[in-house]
């Protein structure tokens, strides 16, 4: 741990911060680097704030989450990005969106059961950088079970059919919502996935071999075929709220629901849309080899019907498993080759193979492909 001058420019005077925390004083703090495994283009530096602040004479423990949220082009990680995808990368990741959403009513309007963070302080640190200062959620850590999806995804059925939500100030939320599926096929899939497919050689790679058969790999270019169509039929979908990005390590658990953090990507979308972070983020990440991916499935499908119906919204059990269906096919079927860990050795990503390609298969199974 360090002072507060690790902070740079972020920092406040101890009066601001006593200020924030409705104290008198700050008695002592400290800095910690926030351990973070995980690269986000528009989140720049993350720590943790702590320490003991004095109150009515009383001593009062603090601790608060600090992050930068950033333009994408200031992140190293567009080194390895070509130049020529910088500013259309930069665009479809409007850093400001976070920073609304901590700035606006949403913490009053979200359904029972989701709360978002306190932000005790949302100030920009410069033209293109935002410092959030946001209150240390104390969650539980412990592995889901399928009755803790079937809860979140609850809870994600109530905020997207809420219309409190729904009456919020458009331009808060991420622009390109309802038609992401096809601006994600348009861009990302069509210039790395699909170009990659066709040029053939990902299909030597000794553990794609292993599980993208002639068969398979048949399959999934006729789900890239069909994709424009049925992108066409998710922009026909009833647009709702979407927080945009409700992966389990998104969604934190608390006694009386879950703290959704993480709002870069909230938007009005089609319906189902967050099912497919909800469902196949542990497998995105390598932490799932897909064996009860089905059963995680069933009860997110479910659980969201269920929310969607408390807020007012009745949609029929086939029509959501159909939009589900299709959005996950184009968020993460037709990327089920991770062709950014074919470089790691055969072994080591074989594993990750074989769990997208389990899912892959339920996929086309469930579009008749």
């Amino acid at each position: 741990m360090t002072g507060r001058d690790a902070l740079g420019p972020v920092d406040v005077d101890d009066e601001t911060l006593a200020e924030m925390l409705a104290a008198d004083s700050i008695s002592e703090s400290q800095v910690e680097d926030v351990d973070y495994g995980l690269t986000t283009l528009t989140t720049g530096e993350r720590w943790w704030v702590s320490g003991t602040a004095r109150q009515d004479g009383a001593d009062i423990p603090f601790r608060l989450f600090v992050k930068v949220v950033q333009s994408a082009l200031r992140s190293p990680a567009m080194a390895d990005i070509p130049p020529q995808f910088h500013e259309m990368i930069a665009a479809a990741l409007p850093w400001h969106i976070e920073p609304n959403a901590y700035r606006s009513d949403l913490s009053i309007r979200v359904p029972s059961g989701m709360r978002i963070p306190r932000a005790y302080r949302v100030a920009e640190v410069d033209d293109e950088s935002c410092a959030l200062w946001l209150d240390a959620v104390e969650h539980d850590e412990s592995p889901w079970d399928l009755d803790r999806y079937r809860g979140a995804a609850a809870m994600l059925g109530r905020f997207a059919g809420s219309a409190e939500v729904a009456a919020m100030e458009p331009e808060l939320t991420h622009p390109a919502g309802p038609q992401q599926a096809r601006i994600y096929f348009e861009k990302r899939l069509s210039d790395q996935f699909i170009s990659t497919y066709e040029e053939g050689g990902v299909w030597h790679h000794p553990a794609v071999a292993a599980h993208f058969d002639e068969a398979l790999r048949g399959r999934l270019m006729s789900l890239i075929a069909a994709a424009p169509e049925l992108i066409d039929e998710i922009e026909k979908l009833p647009l709702l709220n979407a927080h945009g990005d409700a992966a389990p390590q998104n969604l934190l658990v608390i006694p009386d629901g879950f703290c959704v953090i993480d709002w870069g990507f909230w938007c009005r979308s089609a319906l189902g849309f967050d099912l497919s972070q909800l469902v196949y983020s542990e497998i995105d990440l390598d932490r799932s080899d897909a064996s009860t991916f089905r059963d995680i499935q069933d009860v997110s499908l479910v659980g969201y019907r269920e929310g969607l119906a408390e807020s007012g919204v009745e949609i029929g059990e086939a029509e959501l498993e159909r939009a589900h269906t299709i959005q996950l096919a184009i968020a993460h079927g037709i990327s089920s080759v991770p062709l950014e860990r074919l470089g790691d050795e055969p072994t080591a990503v074989e594993a990750s193979v074989r769990a997208r390609s389990t899912v892959l298969k339920y996929v086309l199974d469930d579009l008749g492909l």
